[in-house]
């Protein structure tokens, strides 16, 4: 059984609309409120726009609400190449596309590092950022960085056998399995050979370095936009020394740490997690 508040929100349904860029379809859901402000949800890497159903309605009073499929994502297309540019202009053109005039984002880690090139990009679009347990590198962590390896696709004979293989990534406690089952599903479909998961495995080894971008820390120094982070206070990725370093680059009151709450704070604790994201909008839009 869901809770009341968690079906209440996924009755309040999104259309599902589409653009093309560069080739690629890309997908968005659309909670429409046109006279309201832009607020636009950004997933993080191997997740999609369903994870925001239980949480962009919150907000669909007050704003006009829509949640991406970055490409090789959700019902979004796969890219023969990827690039942090690219991904920018996806979340750019979305804003145009679903009729907004400028946004708000707020992106979840991978998606939080995209939605900071974007407003680094296209300042003219986007009101302001709040990133959700986005990490932030240096430019000494990032000269450090890898490629991934290339996935091969996997597929498996029944929805329930994908489902079971679904996993948060980095691993860590489940604590509302009624919240992952609900992403589970929506992180498959069903092909010829089977039931597989939506996101290009391959996507970080098709991913082309952007040299020319600047490298997190300093870009958040330099934005002139609001900029607010909602963490988990159990992520590995803020540790009191990331938190510290993070309130010499964002106002201490645009950042907000949840209890009980690792890396996927939305998921781990959505209505903590819905109360701190209309404070850091408020406290925004009076700066």
């Amino acid at each position: 059984m869901h809770p009341n508040w968690f079906s209440a929100y996924l009755n309040q349904h999104p259309t599902v609309n589409h653009f093309k860029l560069e080739g690629a379809r890309i997908s968005y859901r659309h909670w429409s409120n046109k006279d309201k402000p832009g607020l636009l949800f950004v997933h993080g890497y191997a997740a999609h726009a369903s994870w925001w159903d239980f949480i962009a309605p919150a907000f669909t009073d007050s704003y006009d609400v829509v949640a991406i499929d970055l490409s090789g994502s959700g019902e979004s297309d796969h890219r023969q190449a990827y690039s942090s540019r690219l991904f920018a202009r996806e979340i750019a053109d979305c804003i145009t596309a679903s009729g907004m005039v400028s946004a708000t984002i707020v992106g979840h880690s991978f998606g939080g590092a995209m939605t900071r090139n974007a407003a680094f990009l296209y300042p003219q679009q986007i009101n302001g950022i709040v990133l959700a347990d986005s990490y932030l590198t240096s430019q000494k962590q990032e000269s450090k960085r890898t490629p991934l390896p290339r996935g091969a696709t996997r597929y498996y004979p029944t929805l329930s056998e994908a489902t079971k293989r679904f996993r948060l990534r980095p691993p860590q406690p489940r604590p509302m399995e009624f919240v992952l089952n609900y992403i589970a599903e929506r992180s498959v479909r069903k092909t010829a050979n089977g039931w597989c998961f939506k996101h290009d495995l391959a996507l970080f080894a098709k991913m082309t370095r952007d040299t020319d971008l600047r490298f997190a820390t300093e870009m958040l120094r330099d934005l002139k936009i609001p900029v607010g982070m909602i963490y988990g206070r159990e992520s590995r990725f803020f540790p009191s020394s990331k938190v510290k370093k993070l309130e010499t680059l964002v106002s201490k009151e645009l950042i907000i740490g949840i209890p009980n709450a690792h890396h996927h704070v939305f998921v781990d604790q959505p209505i903590p997690f819905i109360k701190a994201l209309a404070l850091v909008l408020r406290r925004q839009s009076s700066t």
